[in-house]
């Protein structure tokens, strides 16, 4: 559990959410496991919800990749995703 804000944990201006991450799985170059970030309480459903994959590759001696798979749940459901404007992001 966390408390998290824009402001940081500010009292009043935070909202304790409850992290949980799957089992690593390790193999010969990556590893990967899965991770959950939601609001806690009953005041949670308002919130937004995020499960994301998680993997980090080899791809040299000295270096390695970061890779996240994410699934958003916006607030208010499909009220909300219609609101919800994803950016086209490259790297």
């Amino acid at each position: 559990m966390a408390r998290v804000g824009a402001l940081g944990a500010a009292p009043g201006m935070s909202k304790l959410v409850v992290v949980r991450f799957s089992d690593l799985a390790v193999h010969k170059d990556f590893a990967s496991g899965g991770m959950r970030w939601e609001a806690a309480g009953s005041g949670g459903a308002p919130f937004p919800v995020l499960d994301a994959d998680i993997m980090l590759a080899k791809t040299g001696d000295d270096a390695a990749i970061l890779a996240v798979w994410d699934v958003y749940r916006p607030l208010f459901g499909v009220l909300g995703a219609g609101l919800l404007v994803t950016p086209a992001v490259s790297i």
